[in-house]
Parts: C-alpha cells; sequence; structure tokens
C-alpha cells in the first residue's frame, strides 16, 4: 500500500534540495490530516445516516437476526472516532503531533471498517434481496466516502479493504458462480476505488505543496521587497542627512564668486569667474536635482494644499522662461481657461517648471504652448512643444532618474535627466496624474490633471504668489552667525560688498557672550539653522528677540534637505533658503526682510 510521504508526483521535482523535498512532504503530511479532520464530522455524520437506513431496510426485508448486533458495532466503532475527534479538537495538536493523529486515525479507520464489514459474515448468505441490500449500503459508504477519506490515503485505503474485502472473502467461500462472479466485481470495483482515491490524493497534495511553494515565493518577495525599501529609504535618509555638508562648501563657493563679481577684474579673469560661476550653477543644479529626489523619497515635503488659480502660475512661469524661450527663438505662450485648481502652489510650480524647462530645452524651433482646460471636476494643464519629441521604445523610461533620449555623452547643458523624476513624484505626492503623449519628430505634450477648486471666490482673492524683491540693502547692520568659518567669512564678504555692516560669529554662545556690548539690535540676522551645541537658528531668533525686546527679521539658511524644520513652523519675520543659495536669492531675500519694521517692539504681555 502506497506511503502517505511517498507519493509527491516526479512533476513536481524541479531540482529542489533534499532538505526542501522533506519539507515539502511534511507539509502535504500535515495539511492532508488537518483537511481530513475538519471534513471528519460530516464524514462521520453521513456514517451514522446510512447505518440507520440499512438497518431499517433489513428489518422492512424480515430480516432479524443479527441486525442488532451488527448495527451496534458500527455505532460503537463510528462513535470511537467522534470520541477521538472530540479529543483531537480540545487538544489543537501542532503540526508535527498532526501527523500522529493522522495514524490513529487510520487505525480508528480500519476498526470501523471492519465493523461495517462484518455485515458479509451476518448477512450472507441470505435471499438475493438481502444480499443485495446489504453489497450496495456498504459499498456505497465505502466508495461514497472517497470524498473525506482520500485526503488522508492511509485512513481510505484501510477503510476501502476493511469494509469491501470481507465481501469477496464471504462471495468466494460459497463456492458457486454467480458469488464467484460478485467477488470478481468487488475486487475490480476495490481497486477501481483505490485508484481514483490515490489519484484524487496526489492532485490534492500537489496542490498543497504549490500553495507552499507560493506562499515561500510571496515570503520571499515580500522580503526582498523590504529590503529594497529600507535600503532606499537608508539611502535617501543619508542623502538628506548628508545634503548639509555637501552644500557648505558650494555655498561659500556661490558667495565668494559673488564677491569676485563685484570686484574690478582684468577680462581674462573675469573669465575665469564666469567660467567658475558656470561651473558652480551646474553644481547647484547637480545637488539640486539629486537631493530634490531624496527629499521626496524620504518624505520629507508635506503639501499645504490650498485655491490656486492657474494664471498666476501662468504669469509666474512666462515670466521665467519668456527669456529663456526668446535666446532660442521660440516663442512660449499661454491659454488659460481662468480655472482654480485646489493644489500646493509651491510643489504646483515645480512640477510645471520642469515641464516647461523640457520642453524648451528640446524644442529647437516653433514654440512652447502652456494651457488649461476644465476637464469634469478637474482641470488639465497642459505643456505643448514642438519639439525632438520622445521615440516609443524610449516612453516608458522618461520619469527615471538620470534617463535621457540621445545625450549618451551627458552633455550637461542638455540637463542631468532629472526633472521628469522630479514631476512624477511630486505629482504622486499631490496626488495629481502626469500623461503624456508624444511623437518623434513633432513635439510632445504633457497633462498635469489637478482637481479643479469650487470655494467661495472670496477665498481665492487673497491668494498670492511670492515676488522677488529688487531694492537693494545698503547700509543694513547684520548679524551672521555660522559655524563653518569658509561659509561665514564668505557671506561676510558678500555682505560688505553690498555695504552692509557685519556682525560675523561662530555660534549662539559668541553672540550670547558680546551680545550686551552693543549699541543696538542688529537689523537683520543671518544664520545657519544647524548651530553647535544642539542649537537652531530659531532658538537664536528667538533669543534676540527677547533680548533686544525687537521682532528683528532673520534669514535662516540650512543644507539639511530632510529638515525637521517646516517653512511653515517658522515665527513670523523670518525666511528659510537652502543651500546653496545664490547671491541674488540672498540679496532678494534681505531687501523683502528690510522692508519689514525691524525696529517694532515685541508687545508687552497683558496681565
Amino acid at each position: 500500500m502506497p506511503t502517505q510521504s511517498g507519493d509527491i508526483p516526479a512533476t513536481l521535482d524541479h531540482e529542489r534540495s533534499g532538505a526542501s523535498e522533506a519539507q515539502e512532504r511534511v507539509c502535504a503530511d500535515t495539511e492532508t490530516v488537518r483537511l481530513f479532520m475538519d471534513s471528519l464530522p460530516a464524514g462521520l455524520g453521513v456514517g451514522y445516516a446510512a447505518l440507520a437506513i440499512i438497518a431499517v431496510c433489513l428489518y422492512r426485508l424480515g430480516v432479524s437476526a443479527g441486525v442488532a448486533w451488527w448495527t451496534g458495532t458500527v455505532a460503537a466503532a463510528l462513535s470511537a472516532c467522534l470520541l477521538a475527534y472530540w479529543r483531537y479538537r480540545r487538544e489543537s495538536p501542532a503540526a508535527m503531533s498532526l501527523r500522529r493523529w493522522g495514524r490513529r486515525f487510520t487505525w480508528l479507520a480500519s476498526a470501523s471498517a471492519l465493523a461495517w464489514g462484518s455485515a458479509a459474515f451476518f448477512f450472507i448468505p441470505a435471499p438475493p434481496a438481502v444480499e443485495m441490500m446489504v453489497v450496495l449500503g456498504v459499498t456505497a459508504v465505502a466508495v461514497g466516502g472517497i470524498g473525506h477519506l482520500a485526503m488522508h490515503l492511509p485512513c481510505y485505503f484501510g477503510f476501502l479493504l476493511g469494509s469491501m474485502v470481507p465481501f469477496v472473502v464471504a462471495f468466494l467461500l460459497l463456492g458457486d458462480a454467480l458469488h464467484a462472479g460478485l467477488a470478481a466485481g468487488m475486487a475490480a470495483l476495490i481497486a477501481a476505488a483505490a485508484g481514483f482515491g490515490h489519484f484524487m490524493n496526489r492532485t490534492m497534495r500537489r496542490s498543497i505543496v504549490l500553495a507552499h511553494r507560493n506562499r515561500q515565493l510571496a515570503e520571499a518577495l515580500a522580503e526582498r521587497t523590504r529590503e529594497a525599501e529600507q535600503a532606499n529609504a537608508a539611502k535617501s535618509r543619508f542623502l538628506a542627512s548628508a545634503s548639509h555638508d555637501l552644500r557648505q562648501p558650494v555655498h561659500a563657493i556661490g558667495l565668494l564668486l559673488g564677491v569676485l563679481r563685484g570686484q574690478v577684474l582684468q577680462r581674462a579673469q573675469a573669465e575665469i569667474v564666469d567660467r567658475l560661476a558656470r561651473s558652480c550653477e551646474a553644481l547647484e543644479e547637480l545637488f539640486d536635482g539629486i537631493l530634490g529626489v531624496s527629499r521626496l523619497d524620504a518624505g520629507a515635503e508635506t503639501p499645504r494644499l490650498t485655491a490656486v488659480p492657474v494664471h498666476l502660475l501662468f504669469t509666474a512661469l512666462h515670466s521665467a522662461f519668456e527669456p529663456l524661450a526668446r535666446e532660442k527663438g521660440l516663442q512660449l505662450r499661454t491659454h488659460d481657461c481662468h480655472a482654480v485648481v485646489h493644489s500646493d502652489p509651491a510643489l504646483l510650480e515645480r512640477v510645471l517648471a520642469n515641464l516647461v524647462s523640457n520642453a524648451i530645452r528640446y524644442t529647437h524651433a516653433g514654440g512652447v504652448l502652456l494651457a488649461s482646460r476644465r476637464r469634469g471636476a478637474a482641470v488639465s494643464i497642459e505643456v505643448w512643444d514642438t519639439g525632438i519629441g520622445i521615440e516609443a521604445q524610449h516612453q516608458g523610461a522618461i520619469f527615471e532618474e538620470f534617463f535621457q533620449c540621445g545625450n549618451t555623452e551627458r552633455d550637461r547643458r542638455r540637463g542631468l535627466g532629472l526633472g521628469l523624476a522630479i514631476v512624477k513624484r511630486l505629482a504622486g505626492l499631490l496626488q495629481h496624474t502626469v500623461e503624456f503623449r508624444s511623437v518623434a519628430g513633432r513635439g510632445s505634450v504633457f497633462r498635469v490633471r489637478v482637481p479643479a477648486f469650487d470655494g467661495p471666490v472670496a477665498e481665492v482673492a487673497d491668494t498670492q504668489l511670492p515676488s522677488p524683491a529688487v531694492r537693494r540693502v545698503a547700509g543694513t547692520r547684520v548679524l551672521v552667525v555660522d559655524d563653518e568659518p569658509g561659509v561665514r567669512d564668505a557671506t561676510a564678504a558678500l555682505l560688505r560688498q553690498w555695504n552692509c555692516e557685519v556682525i560675523a560669529l561662530g555660534s549662539m554662545a559668541e553672540v550670547m557672550s558680546v551680545a550686551g556690548e552693543w549699541a543696538s539690535a542688529p537689523d537683520i540676522v543671518v544664520s545657519d539653522l544647524r548651530l553647535p551645541d544642539a542649537c537652531s537658528g530659531t532658538d537664536l531668533v528667538a533669543w534676540l528677540r527677547e533680548e533686544f525686546n525687537r521682532e528683528i527679521p532673520a534669514l535662516l539658511v540650512s543644507g539639511d534637505a530632510h529638515s525637521a524644520t517646516s517653512r511653515s513652523s517658522l515665527p513670523p519675520g523670518t525666511v528659510l533658503l537652502a543651500k546653496p543659495a545664490s547671491a541674488t536669492a540672498m540679496l532678494e531675500t534681505l531687501v523683502s526682510l528690510r522692508s519689514l519694521p525691524a525696529s517694532r517692539p515685541v508687545p508687552e504681555a497683558v496681565v
């Protein structure tokens, strides 16, 4: 008789190791026993019902001798199985003990089968109707039980043989041709039922093994996915954390270049400074791209959704990119449907700026159109161009980092290949949909679907996009605090070139030690966000405002792409710039801060 653990089909043997095969056999063994036990109550219920029907039929056929004994024997066997099942449920066995329970029920099933098969000795020989009733009843129970008994093959074989072989023996002992034919038929039926049960069991075990493998593959895939996500998150956190140190020297170089440009230089020196400035701008662009992606991956951006008039976005983008388009001989046009969208104005402007910049970069004749269309509950903001287009084989990869069509030589003038990667991440963060269509040699269109804003018009009227300041800051008394001497000296030199009065110190402790000697408060504070001794620029600004009883404007500069300090959490009169900040950006920010009432006293608390 085939064993329960040795019938894994050869089709499942895909060069598995011995340990894996053993594990799969154990899994199949335990799972088939579990399924068998789960179906046992239904099988026992069918057995009790069949026993009652056969007993009633025998009494109606006039048979009385032996019926009570046989019925009692079978009922006792069924009850023993039911009692064992009750103990099994109370024990709730683990996987290894399931196999032990399987062996127990193999013996119980065999004993129960012998009780059923004893009908061959109680009622044979007998009138043909009685023999037919007994044979059909017991055969129906034996063969009909294949549905749940075949789950555990030893149980099934034990029950099949124990219940039907006694009839074969009884028929053969009678010696006549009719009963010999019945014995042969019963033997053939036993063989067919055994083969079908074996096939069902093999199919079931194969399904269990395949399910086990699928679970293992799913768990392995989930583990690999977790590892990849953790590695990606670690990479993003590293870049975000390291951005402060990476940006510091670039920031200092930019400030020193601003100082040099303000000097009287010979032509050759001026050309060198211009080349240095272009290289510094390229490095800033690279840092902004890489660290921008890492900041988004690290989840450091938090959208602040509000009502955004599309025409204000278009005005800002047209002002920023029209000179670049005109320089290339292109026409930058806008077509606004006068819609208002629900989005973060700064992040949405970054998305569109990347798309417009790409369109201008890859368009050599014709123009670029920035348009908006109402589409149901959304507004489709579209960037059309008549540029080189994107070949079909490249369209699936354009949102990947550093991917550029036709720029295998990595010409920096054609960008870094990070713009669309940032667009994809920003759109995902804002829950906006980005679609595109492109034909090589004819141009492209990128569409950003943004939810329309349906709030009151008065709420929209207050939404304004910031504009740069242009006034000078000569004569401003500026306190510069930075623990990096190179950055501190470069900032001080740039401010002095703008005719500012500069106090340059390295820490909050130094400021606190000398602030009492100052005749008046500084007009503006320029400080690194992260200072020594676990202090921050916001701590410094708060202390100075309390010390001098003045709301001193402050410019905080941060190289932390993943800084926990967001612009929305800054105190009033404080601006946060990311390193590397250009001299122009610093000048415009200082002019804007200078326009604030820096000498205004802090209001006294009302007691």
